[in-house]
């Protein structure tokens, strides 16, 4: 009955539980970790991309514009501009036309990757829901059998106790004295108000008994 006492049934929820964790652990956590690792290197790489080609069309956006500006200043001047000043602007402004042409490709790829993150994630998430509800049901099983056998440790306690509590000896109590045995200056089966009693007569009745009997009795005469 040891392996089915409360102490050991409780020592063996504790192993399995610890077993569970690790189970839970390997199959379900490492799962969630993976999945996060795996969305996180794609979207962060798209977004590290995507951040690069913002960072370069705005510096042709700045060249550009100075570049412009100079351009203005000296027409306003009426001054003719220089050749290298005119195909210096030029050749940002084809630069300028590439970069925003390569940032609004990685921009829509981005957008399009994010939109099926979200649309198709239901497909990631199934597994694990899956193995979650499977590992659930496993663990409430395994615990569900450890508890059941506690039933029959009750029964087996029940049977103990009320088995100890027959073998006890009966408890005699003495009896209990009247209220007029309180008075008495008799011992054993004895009573004062018995007339077989040594004690049923008083003092002054035994005198009076043997002065009665002295009477009767013949005088002795001297010599």
């Amino acid at each position: 009955m040891d392996d089915k006492s409360f102490l050991s049934v409780s020592n063996k929820l504790s192993k399995v539980s610890k077993t569970d964790a690790d189970k839970f652990q390997n199959e379900i956590a490492a799962y969630v970790v993976d999945w996060e690792a795996i969305i996180s290197a794609r979207v962060d790489g798209q977004l590290d991309e995507n951040k690069t080609l913002h960072d370069r069309l705005n510096h042709y956006q700045n060249k550009v514009e100075g570049l412009r500006k100079r351009t203005v200043t000296i027409q306003d001047k009426g001054k003719p501009v220089s050749r290298g000043l005119a195909v210096k602007l030029e050749r940002n402004e084809g630069k300028l036309d590439q970069a925003w042409k390569a940032y609004e490709r990685q921009t829509s790829k981005l957008c399009h990757m994010l939109g099926e993150i979200t649309k198709s994630g239901w497909k990631d998430l199934y597994p694990l829901v899956a193995n979650l509800v499977e590992w659930e049901t496993k663990r409430a099983s395994a615990e569900f059998d450890l508890y059941a056998v506690l039933q029959q440790t009750k029964e087996h306690m029940d049977k103990t106790v009320a088995e100890e509590l027959n073998r006890e000896p009966e408890v005699h109590v003495p009896p209990t004295l009247d209220a007029s045995d309180h008075d008495s200056q008799t011992t054993g089966s004895y009573h004062p108000h018995d007339e077989n009693s040594v004690a049923s007569s008083t003092p002054e009745a035994n005198l009076v008994e043997d002065e009665a009997n002295a009477a009767k009795s013949p005088k002795s005469v001297a010599i």
